[in-house]
């Protein structure tokens, strides 16, 4: 099923797709491979433990991804995160909403990470934050890759526009710190986050983290 029948089918879910307060429906799981956990929920009616494709996900749910696992969570704006083995995230913010500010703060805390932005960061250039160990990432219609070790240094690549983009044509993401901050403006270019430390030079994407995060 194309992604924007699965967001329909979800949105046909809820009256609202105002997420303004905790344990509220965002989104739904997809792609699912392996093991996949729901650590917690401030959602009462989450189910604790293994997910399956198809359920809901809600605000401040800590997901999981087992060591051989893989999932994609579809959220009500067309944004998607694509996580792979050993990923861990949670989704703090989520207002999408037209008659309020648009808002989406992620923080993926380790494992190898992809993610497509919707509609919530076409509103404006700070509206979709995701944040890494030492860093946050302002995206800007765009799709961006990453791979965060067992020490907490995050490689980040811009990988350019996606299938969400709504014509976005470059795309581009800030990378920032209380130490300085980076703007990646040109695809398969990226740098490295170190905790404690500025954000790193950006260069050329190595091919082969590259094909690992495809």
């Amino acid at each position: 099923m194309a992604i924007r029948q699965i967001i329909g089918a979800c949105l046909a879910l809820t009256l609202s797709i105002s997420t303004t307060t905790a344990a509220e429906f965002i989104g739904v799981t997809a792609a699912l491979k392996g093991e996949v956990l729901r650590l917690a929920s401030t959602e009462p009616s989450a189910s604790i433990g293994a997910l399956s494709s198809g359920e809901k996900i809600f605000l401040g749910d800590d997901i999981q991804v087992g060591e051989t696992g893989r999932l994609q969570v579809l959220l009500l704006d067309e944004t998607v995160f694509t996580l792979g083995a050993g990923a861990s995230m949670t989704i703090d913010k989520f207002v999408y909403d037209p008659n309020q500010t648009n808002e989406l703060a992620a923080n993926i805390k380790k494992g190898a990470f992809r993610f497509v932005s919707g509609k919530v960061a076409k509103a404006g250039k700070d509206t979709m934050k995701v944040s890494v160990p030492g860093a946050t990432i302002a995206v800007r219609g765009t799709q961006v890759a990453g791979l965060i070790n067992d020490e907490g240094i995050s490689n980040i690549i811009l990988l350019g526009p996606g299938p969400n983009s709504f014509g976005a044509t470059p795309g581009a993401i800030t990378v920032f710190n209380d130490l300085g901050s980076a703007d990646i403006l040109r695809g398969g270019y990226g740098l490295q986050a170190v905790p404690q430390e500025p954000p790193g030079q950006i260069q050329q994407a190595d091919p082969a983290l590259l094909e690992r995060l495809e």
